[in-house]
């Protein structure tokens, strides 16, 4: 009898087992369908999130420039300088781009004194920026053409010398001097092709590299 007993028991304890692994299979079944039913509808939730918290972010951090750029814009109509400054917007911040045969002197980093009025309304705006982590840096460019002067031996002194020129007029007019950096390029960075297939020089291609870009951007 004992041992019909033990035999019972180990019937009903399979049995048990193959019920419990049918159960088992089954919910993995259904969770299996669910979640390929499901997740079509979770790739559009976590889509529509990410644009969510990327408009968010987006407007957050590009907000303070969007409004100094609405600011430089209204500074080159009010003054007519469609034709020898732009600013457009980045993924960091802006630019701000003038021509160098407008703002200075021929073969020089002397600023004409028409300009100055403008760069002051320039630095006006730089002053009141209230971003915290950002910075300015003045870069200076040059076409190809070589330049040989005293005080300008080749075209890096050149433009180093322009950038340095606007930021020390930056400087003048109380912009945040930790902000500032100057840096010249010559011609290794040319918006525009200087000369075409043959090497000849293109002059309005190379009016175009003649320029001083001032980069504001978040750290």
């Amino acid at each position: 009898m004992a041992l019909k007993k033990r035999h019972k028991k180990e019937e009903d304890l399979e049995q048990w087992l193959m019920t419990y692994a049918d159960m088992i299979t089954l919910l993995l079944c259904f969770f299996v369908i669910l979640l390929s039913v499901s997740e079509p509808k979770q790739t559009k939730f976590e889509e529509m999130k990410k644009g969510m918290q990327s408009d968010f972010i987006k407007k957050q951090i590009e907000s303070p420039f969007t409004s100094i750029l609405q600011g430089f814009e209204s500074i080159i109509e009010n003054n007519h300088m469609q034709q020898d400054m732009s600013v457009e917007e980045t993924e960091k911040g802006l630019i701000l781009e003038f021509n160098s045969a407008s703002f200075f002197k021929p073969g020089s980093a002397d600023l004409r004194d028409p300009v100055r009025p403008i760069l002051e309304q320039v630095a006006v705006l730089l002053k009141g920026f209230e971003y915290e982590k950002y910075k300015i840096e003045v870069e200076g460019h040059t076409d190809d053409d070589p330049i040989s002067t005293p005080r300008y031996p080749s075209n890096w002194e050149l433009s180093t010398g322009r950038a340095a020129m606007v930021v020390r007029f930056f400087i003048e007019q109380q912009v945040d001097v930790t902000k500032l950096k100057a840096t010249g390029y010559a011609d290794i960075h040319p918006k525009v092709p200087n000369r075409d297939v043959n090497g000849n020089p293109i002059p309005e291609n190379q009016a175009l590299n003649r320029r001083v870009a001032i980069r504001l951007e978040r750290e």
